[in-house]
């Protein structure tokens, strides 16, 4: 692999955390609503 693409690998791999990571920390408030009404 070359710089370049080490670099690329890694932006994309950021980007994609950085998505999940909202994605996963907006989903436990729908988890929570749900198990309170159980």
């Amino acid at each position: 692999m070359t710089c370049i693409e080490l670099i690329k690998d890694n932006y994309l791999l950021n980007i994609y955390l950085n998505f999940k990571s909202e994605y996963i920390n907006n989903v436990p408030d729908i988890f929570h609503t749900h198990t309170n009404v159980l």
